[in-house]
């Protein structure tokens, strides 16, 4: 958004020249929805997901639970 924010002042500053009531309102405009110049990142949240090494442990849990319910299965199959 910021980008968006530069953009348009930028075409205002080019269409009307610097200093104008144009880009004094565009300026305005963005300051007003909390758009200021002054990019702020998102902050980095990636250290709350589980690791690769602990995603493998539950994949193979799962496949472990999947192959039990298929004997199981098979196996009831099987008397009928």
């Amino acid at each position: 958004m910021e980008d968006a924010r530069g953009a348009a002042i930028q075409a205002a500053v080019d269409l009307f020249g610097s200093g104008s009531a144009q880009v004094n309102a565009t300026t305005n405009g963005f300051a007003a929805v909390g758009l200021d110049g002054t990019r702020q990142p998102p902050v980095n949240t990636c250290a709350t997901f589980p690791v690769p090494s602990a995603l493998s442990t539950v994949a193979v849990l799962i496949l472990v639970v999947m192959l039990l319910a298929l004997i199981v299965r098979a196996r009831i199959a099987a008397r009928a």
